[in-house]
C-alpha cells in the first residue's frame, strides 16, 4: 500500500498544470459559442490549409512593415501555418485554430514549467505559473488563445524568456525549447527580431563560458543548431532560392537609414507605461495603455504627444526606481551567495534595454506606433515582477519554510487567480474590435457556400482598412474550390501563385451600408443585414422612387443630365454614398415638395444602414458599380 501511495504521488501534476487550466476553459468556451476566424484570422486557418500543397506558405503573414517600408514584406516565417495545419484539416476552421492555439501555449506553460524547475526549484515554478495565469488575466478568455499574432505569441515569449534564464546559468538542455519558442516568436511577428536574437545569443554565450568543456552541453549545443536549421529552412530556402526578391532582405532594408525613427525619447515613455507605472500589465492595460499613435503630421513634421501618454520624467523616475530595485535586489542576493536569481534580473534588465532600443527603431511615418507591436512589453513586464519576488524570497528564507510547511498556501492561490480568468472579459483591440462580426461572417459564409463563380479578383476598395469579412469570404470561396485571385500587392498574404492575370474579367467585392443595397438581390452573391425582409423591402421601394424622379428631371434639365453622364458612379451609387444631393444642388435642381419629401425619406434610411450591413458582389470588371442595376 506504502509503495503505490508513493507511486501515485510521483505521478501527481505538477504545479504548472494550473496555468493550463484557464486554457483548457476558455478553449471549452470558444467551441461551445461556435467560434470561427474573422478578418486577419481567417488568414491563418487559410494558409495552414495550404501547407505541403501547390500553395504551400514559405513566409508569414504580410506585415504592417509594408505600408512604410515602401515594398510589401512578410513576417519571417511560416512555423505559425505549421503549427496550425493539421488541427485545421481535421477539425475545421474554427476548431482547428483554438486547439492549436491551446496546444501551443499549453506547451509553453509546461516547458516554462520545467525550465524554472530546473533553474530555482518549486518556488520558481510557482513564481512562473503565477505570470503565466496573470497575463491570461489580463488577455481575458476571449484573447488567450486569440490565433492573431501578436497575441498568439505572448506566451511562447515569456516561456523562451524562462528557457534563456535556464540556458544562460547553464542548463544546456534548455537551448532546445529556447530555439523552438525563439524561432517561432520571431517568424510570427518581427517585433521581436531585436528582443529574441540578442537574449538568447547573450544567454548561449553564457552557457558556453561556463559549461565549454561538458561533453552533455556540446550535444545540446548540436542538437539546438540542428532544430534553428530546420526550423528555418522555409524562409532561408524562399531567400536564397524562392521566387521574387527574398523576404529576409526585404525585412533588413525596411529597417535602414534615411527614415525617420519613433525615437528613444517616445520609447522610453511607452515602455515605462507598461513595465515600470501602475497599473503594468493588470486589467485593463491590455486595451488603454498603449494606443494607436501617429508620430509625423501630413506635412512631415512631428506631431505633439497625446494625452494619455506618460510625460517623460515621470517615466524617467519610474525607470530608474524599477531598475534601482532590481539593481539593490541583484546585489544583495550576491552577497548571500546566490547567483541564479540574479541571473533573472540581468535577464529581465537587458530585456526592458531592448525593449527601448525596439521601439525607438520602430518607422515613425505612416500609422507611427500600433499597440500590436509593442505586445511583448507585458511578459517582460511580468519576468521582471518574477525575478524580483525570487531574489526577494532567496533572501527571506523563513517566509519560504512557513509558506512550504503550509502546502495549501501556493495551490489555493492558482486556484483562485485560475478563478479571475474565467469570466467573459472582452477586450477591443486587434482582430476582437468587432466581436458582432462573427455572426455576420457566419451568415455570409452559409450563403456562399455552395456559390460558383466565374473567376475574379478580390477587390477590397468597397470596405474600410481591418474589416473582418473580407479574408473569411475568400478562404470560404477557395476552400470549395472557386477561382478567387488577388492583387500582386496581395501575394505575400495570399500566395503568389493566386495572383490575377489578364484573363480575369471578375471581381469578388464587398460592400457595406447603403452601398450592399445598390443592386438586386439577384445580383449579389451574399447579403446579411439587421434589417427585415419588410424594412428592405420600403427602402428599395423609396429607392426606385428616387431613381423615378431623378431620372425624370435629367429627361428634362441638360444640366442634370449632363452631370449624371459625367459622373464617375451611377446614379444608384450617387445615392447609396449620399451624393445625389449635393449633385442636385450643383446642376441647380429645384425638386417639388412631395419629390423632396421623398429624397428626405430615402436619406433617413440609407443613414441608418451601418457597417452590420455587407454583401458580397460579383460583378464585370469593366463598369462602375450600380451600371445595369434595378
Amino acid at each position: 500500500m506504502e509503495r503505490l501511495r508513493r507511486a501515485l504521488a510521483g505521478r501527481r501534476p505538477r504545479f504548472e498544470w494550473f496555468a493550463v487550466l484557464p486554457l483548457v476553459l476558455a478553449a471549452v468556451r470558444a467551441l461551445a459559442n461556435e467560434w470561427i476566424p474573422v478578418g486577419e484570422n481567417a488568414v491563418m486557418s487559410l494558409r495552414a490549409r495550404d501547407v505541403l500543397t501547390a500553395h504551400h506558405p514559405w513566409l508569414g503573414t504580410a506585415s504592417s512593415t509594408s505600408l512604410t517600408s515602401g515594398t510589401t514584406v512578410s513576417h519571417p516565417g511560416p512555423l505559425v501555418f505549421d503549427l496550425f495545419a493539421l488541427p485545421v484539416r481535421l477539425l475545421g476552421d474554427g476548431a482547428g485554430l483554438i486547439v492549436g492555439a491551446l496546444l501551443l501555449s499549453a506547451a509553453a506553460v509546461l516547458v516554462a514549467g520545467a525550465a524554472a524547475r530546473r533553474l530555482g526549484g518549486e518556488r520558481l515554478v510557482v513564481l512562473t505559473t503565477l505570470a503565466f495565469i496573470a497575463l491570461q488575466w489580463t488577455m481575458g478568455p476571449e484573447l488567450m488563445l486569440d490565433p492573431w499574432n501578436p497575441h498568439l505569441v505572448l506566451m511562447p515569449f515569456l516561456a523562451f524568456v524562462v528557457c534563456v534564464t535556464a540556458v544562460a546559468v547553464g542548463h544546456g538542455a534548455q537551448l532546445v525549447p529556447a530555439v523552438i519558442f525563439g524561432s517561432f516568436v520571431v517568424q510570427t511577428h518581427v517585433s521581436y527580431v531585436l528582443l529574441v536574437p540578442v537574449l538568447g545569443i547573450s544567454a548561449a554565450a553564457m552557457c558556453w563560458w561556463t559549461t565549454r568543456r561538458a561533453e552533455a552541453q556540446r550535444r545540446s549545443w548540436a542538437m539546438a543548431a540542428g532544430v534553428w536549421l530546420l526550423l528555418w529552412a522555409q524562409p532561408l530556402w524562399q531567400q536564397f532560392f524562392g521566387p521574387g526578391p527574398g523576404n529576409l532582405s526585404l525585412l533588413l532594408r525596411s529597417g535602414g537609414d534615411g527614415e525617420q525613427r519613433v525615437g528613444a525619447g517616445i520609447a522610453v515613455r511607452l515602455v515605462a507605461s507598461v513595465v515600470a507605472v501602475p497599473r503594468w500589465w493588470l486589467r485593463p492595460s491590455f486595451d488603454a495603455t498603449i494606443r494607436d499613435m501617429p508620430i509625423i503630421a501630413a506635412d512631415g513634421g512631428r506631431l505633439p504627444s497625446p494625452n494619455w501618454l506618460i510625460g517623460a520624467a515621470p517615466a524617467i523616475l519610474a525607470l530608474a526606481v524599477m531598475c534601482a530595485l532590481l539593481v539593490g535586489l541583484a546585489w544583495l542576493t550576491v552577497r548571500g551567495g546566490h547567483r541564479r536569481p540574479v541571473v533573472a534580473i540581468v535577464v529581465a534588465l537587458v530585456g526592458l534595454l531592448l525593449a527601448v532600443a525596439t521601439v525607438a527603431i520602430v518607422p515613425a511615418a505612416g500609422y507611427g506606433i500600433a499597440p500590436h507591436q509593442l505586445r511583448w512589453l507585458w511578459p517582460l513586464s511580468l519576468w521582471w515582477m518574477v525575478a524580483a519576488a525570487w531574489a526577494a524570497l532567496v533572501l527571506l528564507p523563513g517566509v519560504v519554510h512557513r509558506v512550504r510547511d503550509t502546502r495549501w498556501a501556493a495551490p489555493v492561490v492558482a486556484l483562485a487567480a485560475v478563478a479571475m480568468c474565467v469570466p467573459a472579459y472582452p477586450v477591443p483591440v486587434g482582430v476582437a474590435r468587432a466581436p458582432g462580426s462573427m455572426r455576420s461572417v457566419r451568415s455570409i459564409a452559409r450563403q456562399i457556400d455552395s456559390a460558383r463563380i466565374p473567376e475574379a479578383v478580390f477587390d477590397p476598395s468597397g470596405m474600410w482598412i481591418g474589416e473582418p469579412y473580407g479574408v473569411p469570404v475568400i478562404a470560404a470561396l477557395l476552400r470549395h474550390g472557386q477561382p478567387i485571385r488577388v492583387a500582386p500587392d496581395a501575394a505575400a498574404q495570399y500566395g503568389a501563385d493566386r495572383v490575377a492575370g489578364p484573363q480575369v474579367q471578375w471581381r469578388l467585392s464587398l460592400r457595406h451600408g447603403a452601398a450592399a443595397l445598390v443592386c438586386a438581390d439577384s445580383d449579389r452573391l451574399a447579403l446579411d443585414t439587421p434589417w427585415s425582409t419588410q424594412q428592405l423591402a420600403n427602402y428599395r421601394a423609396i429607392q426606385a422612387e428616387v431613381v423615378a424622379i431623378v431620372t425624370a428631371r435629367a429627361d428634362a434639365d441638360s444640366s442634370l443630365a449632363s452631370a449624371l453622364a459625367t459622373s464617375s458612379l451611377a446614379l444608384v451609387e450617387l445615392m447609396a454614398t449620399g451624393e445625389i444631393g449635393s449633385l442636385l444642388a450643383t446642376a441647380g435642381v429645384e425638386l417639388a415638395p412631395a419629390d423632396a419629401e421623398v429624397l428626405d425619406r430615402f436619406e433617413a434610411l440609407r443613414s441608418e444602414l451601418g457597417i452590420d450591413t455587407v454583401a458580397v458582389f460579383v460583378r464585370p470588371l469593366s463598369g462602375d458599380y450600380g451600371q445595369g442595376c434595378d
